[in-house]
């Protein structure tokens, strides 16, 4: 994965033929020795959860799940040790 040149605000604005097809892009990118990309599995389950919940765009979705995938996406990281739950950081710029 490779940090995004957006922020998560973009991210979060993605619609969801915008995740498709980023989705899509992942999926038609040469594949490595190692298996599958983290990142285009991300990308296409995303795209899977939003349309599962009707969303039009990445911020319709609850907030946990935008975290998580945002997390895996290189949008920002969890700080862990606050609480049950680890804080969702953005990084910076984002």
């Amino acid at each position: 994965m490779v940090a995004p040149a957006e922020t998560f605000e973009d991210f979060r604005a993605l619609r969801a033929s915008d995740v498709g097809a980023r989705a899509q892009e992942a999926e038609e990118r040469p594949r490595s020795s190692y298996g599958a990309d983290p990142g285009a599995v991300a990308w296409r389950w995303l795209y899977r959860e939003m349309r599962r919940a009707g969303a039009s765009t990445v911020t319709e979705l609850k907030s946990q799940v935008v975290e998580s995938y945002a997390s895996r996406l290189g949008y920002g990281y969890f700080r862990t040790g606050y609480g049950r739950r680890g804080v969702f950081m953005p990084f910076e710029g984002s």
